[in-house]
């Protein structure tokens, strides 16, 4: 999400295959965002994402990288920079009912689907 140059967001889902596998993941793909969107996530699946979160989060914050993109984007969006230091309580607090919400608010029929396909000989 961000709110400069304008509110919006960006979802996105990409993996390598084969052109042979294409539609076939496709399908997979739209069904698994049907089924978000219908019961939200397994806990399984919401606790492995959160753990995930976590880990990543603990590594970010060794890198002055981290820091100076978060403190940035505070500044321009007008945001208190503290808040970044709730990151874990926010991870934590997040429901499987939470993903659904979301899922269902913003993942509706509106994408656009590009396919790369390798070059013919």
């Amino acid at each position: 999400m961000s709110k400069i140059p304008e509110p919006g967001f960006n979802f996105s889902v990409s993996f390598p295959c084969g052109p042979d596998n294409v539609e076939k993941l496709i399908a997979a793909t739209q069904k698994e965002i049907a089924e978000l969107k219908k019961n939200g996530p397994s806990d399984k699946i919401l606790n492995k994402v959160k753990e995930g979160y976590l880990l990543e989060y603990k590594e970010d914050l060794k890198s002055n990288r981290y820091w100076l993109n978060n403190l940035v984007s505070a500044s321009r969006e007008q945001r208190d920079p503290n808040n970044m230091m709730n990151f874990e309580a926010e991870v934590a607090k997040m429901t499987a009912k939470d993903v659904q919400a979301v899922a269902q608010k913003y993942l509706n029929e509106d994408y656009i689907l590009a396919v790369l396909m390798p070059e013919t000989e």
